[in-house]
């Protein structure tokens, strides 16, 4: 360090005594000084990651491992490879663990033969099709399960229903008198969007169809009912999306209660990858 700060030379500066331009100057020194420092800097980090010998045992460690993985996996006999459904031997974590980082990314842990399939159903389904076409199939179908429409129990008598948002009743009478729809009428609310959740690369990843569509139409998440009107302009929204007149008491907490149970369902995921 001490050649390179006597190698800086003011007098490489080049000026004119008689007409010296003294910001230039100050500005030519600043900049000099800060190269010499950072150029310090970057010689001080270096040292300490060479003189840690944790640091260097480490990365001797990997390069041995990486050879010797490669290497067994080379010579790995034809009957390993006969029962192991035609796969050479791969040790690598990426091979046998799914995250959903790789998973977003196309790149499936291939080794991982008992769900192997399954993770490359899900990546096709999470790439190729697309959200309305899922939902018609699935989410719609199931719907039922967990909560009647509101038509229904019109025609079961019952006329108001409790509104999710508002803790208020709303009707269930889906056209009013001139026949047109009744923007007050009950619908169906997932608090988490269908859309949204369809978009969650860990769902995606380790739910089969009917399992994720499970998951959207959950009471968790499929908790109750609001209005036609408010439910068609929150439609496909995020919470960050969604108006602020539409975040009310009511609404953090159906959000709170759906959120949980997503956070749940994905740690249950994690721990089983």
């Amino acid at each position: 360090m001490d050649e390179k700060l006597n190698a800086f030379q003011i007098s490489q500066i080049e000026f004119d005594a008689e007409d010296m331009d003294f910001a230039q100057l100050e500005s030519q020194l600043e900049a000099e000084i800060d190269s010499q420092m950072e150029d310090l800097k970057v010689l001080e980090e270096e040292h300490d990651k060479i003189g840690n010998p944790a640091t260097i045992g480490e990365t001797v460690k990997n390069v041995v491992w990486e050879q010797f993985i490669n290497q067994v996996g080379v010579i790995a006999g034809e009957d390993f490879i006969r029962e192991n459904r035609g796969l050479t031997l791969d040790l690598r974590d990426s091979a046998h663990i799914q995250t959903k980082e790789n998973f977003a990314d196309g790149k499936i842990a291939t080794h991982n033969y008992i769900s192997k399939d399954k993770l490359e159903h899900n990546y096709d389904r999470y790439k190729n099709k697309p959200h309305g076409e899922f939902r018609r199939e699935f989410v719609n179908p199931g719907m039922n399960a967990s909560l009647p429409r509101a038509g229904k129990l019109e025609e079961q008598g019952i006329d108001t229903v409790t509104d999710i948002y508002t803790g208020r009743q709303i009707s269930t009478q889906k056209k009013l008198e001139d026949g047109s729809n009744n923007p007050l009428a009950a619908q169906r609310e997932h608090v988490k969007a269908s859309a949204e959740l369809y978009k969650d690369p860990s769902l995606q990843m380790a739910n089969s169809d009917e399992e994720l569509a499970g998951i959207i139409n959950n009471p968790e998440n499929l908790q109750g009912y609001t209005t036609a009107e408010r439910n068609n302009r929150k439609s496909d929204n995020s919470a960050a999306d969604m108006e602020e007149r539409d975040k009310n008491k009511h609404w953090e907490k159906a959000n709170e209660r759906a959120e949980k149970y997503i956070t749940k369902k994905n740690r249950k995921r994690e721990k089983n990858a």
